[in-house]
């Protein structure tokens, strides 16, 4: 990656992709060891406190994957208006536009405001261990686009039995944003 960068004069492009990759792969094995873990733990956790210690470790594998973008890439997120996110239960409605708009609802109100955060996300992303893990252990959608009413009632429920620190993240367009 180092000679690529250095022959196509990139300013590290390859080399920060490696690393990230190896960072998300490390996220994802400390996932499922960790998730392994709390499965082992279970009975002495609870119902209650199994669900808890999953919302932790959603809440802990985004963090490590945003940090990583963030120190990787050199980001800087910048938020206005965040006050309006205080309190539930929300709905948030976000606009998907790249990659990081995954893990932002959970870096921008999920963890500073110590929601329970239920996803509606495509079926495909069952591909990534730890969300497949950890995201059936907690209310979650996962839903097949364009098959109606089924998936209209897994997103409907979603809602239902949502606490004060509850919060629903659906992202309208059902993939990236686009003007068409």
């Amino acid at each position: 990656a180092w000679g690529a960068d250095a022959v196509q004069r990139s300013r590290l492009a390859w080399s920060r992709a490696v690393l990230f990759t190896t960072s998300y792969l490390c996220c994802e094995a400390v996932g499922i060891v960790v998730s392994g873990l709390l499965w082992l733990l279970q009975p002495i956790l609870g119902p209650a406190g199994f669900i808890t210690a999953n919302h932790a470790l959603q809440r802990h594998w985004a963090r490590a994957l945003l940090g990583s973008l963030v120190g990787i890439f050199q980001l800087r997120i910048e938020v206005e208006g965040e006050d309006v996110l205080a309190g539930g239960p929300l709905l948030l409605l976000v606009r998907h536009a790249s990659m990081i708009d995954t893990v932002l609802p959970m870096h921008l109100v999920t963890i500073p405001n110590r929601c329970r955060a239920r996803y509606v996300l495509k079926a495909e992303l069952r591909w990534d261990p730890c969300l497949d893990i950890v995201g059936n252990r907690i209310p979650n959608a996962f839903v097949h686009r364009g098959r109606g009413e089924t998936e209209v009632a897994l997103v409907g429920a979603l809602g239902e039995g949502l606490s004060s620190d509850g919060l629903v993240v659906l992202f309208p367009e059902g993939t990236r944003f686009s003007p068409s």
